[in-house]
């Protein structure tokens, strides 16, 4: 995201993310700008007036599924796509990095560990049976918790 950096940047992301996204000149919780509500019928009113004055560009991954929520927006939004179509065939963290999708970088500190999640999804979207094979590698380096199955 830093790449998007111009002399005044604004980032609206949900509002667990707020606290790190650290080279912005101001960052705001999505549900507390109102364009949430962008699109929707008989809601025009409860958005704030000027929310967009001042922005000569807009990029945004939120609501690129939602077409109404398209149309609302101001011309000068470009729209990028934030999840992986329905038929994707690449792992999600194949899709998330390559370029182009919203990154934040952050300061990394050795803990000592490694978390693997390695059920946290479908098998199709995860492919299971490659994140076990890595989480089974991996514990021959590290010491591994695993999760209860239920």
């Amino acid at each position: 995201m830093q790449a998007l950096l111009a002399d005044y940047t604004e980032v609206w992301v949900p509002r667990a993310v707020v606290p790190l996204v650290q080279f912005a000149d101001r960052v705001r919780a999505i549900s507390s700008t109102g364009i949430d509500l962008m699109g929707l019928p008989g809601r025009e009113r409860d958005i704030p007036p000027g929310l967009f004055d001042g922005f000569d560009s807009i990029v945004s991954w939120y609501g690129t599924q939602r077409p109404e929520f398209r149309e609302a927006m101001p011309p000068h939004t470009e729209f990028r796509t934030a999840l992986p179509i329905a038929d994707c065939n690449i792992h999600a963290v194949e899709f998330f990095g390559g370029t182009g999708y919203p990154r934040i970088e952050v300061d990394a500190k050795p803990q000592g560990f490694i978390a693997v999640h390695p059920f946290s999804g479908s098998p199709k979207r995860t492919g299971r049976s490659s994140v076990s094979a890595n989480f089974n590698f991996l514990t021959r380096f590290v010491t591994a918790f695993r999760p209860n199955r239920r």
